[in-house]
């Protein structure tokens, strides 16, 4: 997985990729809010919360894996 994304995107030491999706969770949308945070040995790692808000894709092509 670390190979394909390095293809697209330079990725450097401390670089976090977060992957999978938690039990329960459904399909998101424009304006949905997603959150997401980091817990190491138990306790909330504040630098590690993040908050993105959702987009919907405006483009005509939509996103194109390809390799660089």
């Amino acid at each position: 997985m670390l190979s394909d994304i390095s293809k697209v995107m330079g990725l450097e030491e401390g670089d976090i990729v977060l992957t999978g999706t938690p039990k329960g969770v459904g399909p998101i949308k424009g304006g949905d809010i997603v959150t997401c945070g980091l817990e190491v040995a138990g306790k909330a790692v504040v630098e590690g919360n993040i908050e993105v808000e959702v987009q919907d894709d405006t483009s005509e092509d939509g996103y194109v894996f390809a390799e660089t």
